[in-house]
């Protein structure tokens, strides 16, 4: 049995004094691609996907986007949402905001991001157009070491059915274990992303040497109907709390 790890995109992190000089990263470093984005015709829900870049020569940890919704005019439209009451209560202007599903990522590597919202949330205002900067990142200090091995992505009706193992090749040890896959288009750009814990990891520490198998689906449904033309995958562990 599989576990699909919930997306939880309220994860604040309070950092102070020297914790925070100690930790602070480069964020001119970090660098946003844009993946597709617009309105589904279908559910009226916005998609925004895309990639952030580490090109800094530092392990960074999950970095935090603003997300700007605008509308025709080019003015910032006001959300009624869970992301918008998180910022309020950590301090910060009311605002969306969105991170990589990716926790350590890698000199030279890129972490995923996806962004949802009904258009409902939305006062009185259409969307028309966003603008996403990186709000914040940390140094990743230590990182556990896990890679993908025997990794397969067969194609049957459309369905991309991808399994294999999540190894530890080092000595710290990687929290509730998960294989984050990137769906391109055939542009080349970021359609969205999956992500998937094997059940007997999941919330528990694969130590180092031990590896755990995983299986997931991806589907050919893109969200705005582009077509997906690759995969990526990427072994992650999740911080722990």
């Amino acid at each position: 049995m599989w576990h699909r790890a919930l997306i939880v995109p309220v994860v604040l992190w309070s950092l102070g004094g020297s914790d925070a000089q100690a930790q602070a990263v480069d964020l001119s470093r970090l660098q946003i691609v844009e993946g597709q984005a617009g309105v589904s015709k279908e559910t009226g829900f916005i998609h925004i996907a895309g990639e952030i870049h580490n090109r800094s020569s530092e392990w960074v940890m999950r970095p935090r986007l603003t997300v700007e919704l605008l509308d025709a005019s080019g003015n910032p439209i006001r959300v009624d949402s869970i992301l918008a009451g998180a910022a309020v209560d950590a301090g910060w202007e009311p605002h969306e905001f969105t991170h990589t599903q990716r926790t350590y990522i890698p000199p030279g590597e890129v972490g995923v991001f996806y962004y949802i919202r009904d258009g409902k949330q939305l006062r009185g205002a259409r969307y028309a157009s966003h603008r996403l900067s990186v709000a914040s990142a940390r140094k990743a200090v230590n990182p556990p070491q896990v890679v993908i091995e025997e990794l397969q992505m067969p194609m049957e009706d459309d369905v991309y059915g991808v399994s294999g193992r999540i190894r530890n090749r080092g000595q710290v040890g990687c929290y509730s274990p998960q294989v984050i896959i990137g769906v391109y288009g055939t542009d080349g750009k970021v359609l969205r992303e999956e992500h998937e814990t094997p059940e007997e990891t999941f919330q528990k520490v694969l130590e180092g040497g031990q590896s755990v198998p995983f299986k997931l689906k991806v589907y050919p449904d893109t969200g705005l109907g582009g077509t997906i033309g690759s995969l990526k995958a990427w072994a992650d562990c999740e911080e722990p709390y």
